[in-house]
């Protein structure tokens, strides 16, 4: 139940970006325990569309994605992107021993076939 929560909020396309402090974080897809891919919406396949699309991110201490908004990428294909970001589990960052708020991309792409 509450895994569900944190996703409903993190796919409010007005969410806020949470204050306090977050470490930007370099390969973080790199440190990837669950990575969901985004379905090709039908829409999107039928009007031949197909791109990169950039979610910036933040993740909680536990490595659970928090927050995530599409940054750059064609229409048809940020909101599922989003929702697939919203899924992402990384491991914890620790730094000084202390696990952190981490801040970072996920870039999807889609091409046709």
């Amino acid at each position: 139940a509450e895994r569900q929560k944190r996703i409903v909020a993190c796919e409010q396309a007005d969410q806020v970006k949470p204050k306090g402090e977050i470490k930007p974080v370099s390969q973080l897809c790199g440190r990837a325990v669950s990575l969901p891919k985004p379905s090709y919406p039908e829409d999107a396949k039928a009007s031949r569309v197909s791109g990169t699309v950039v979610v910036d991110i933040v993740t909680n201490p536990e490595g659970r994605v928090i927050w995530a908004r599409v940054v750059s990428g064609p229409e048809l294909l940020r909101r599922v992107s989003q929702k697939a970001a919203c899924r992402a589990q990384y491991s914890p960052t620790v730094i000084s021993r202390r696990a952190v708020q981490t801040e970072s991309s996920i870039q999807y792409m889609f091409a046709q076939e």
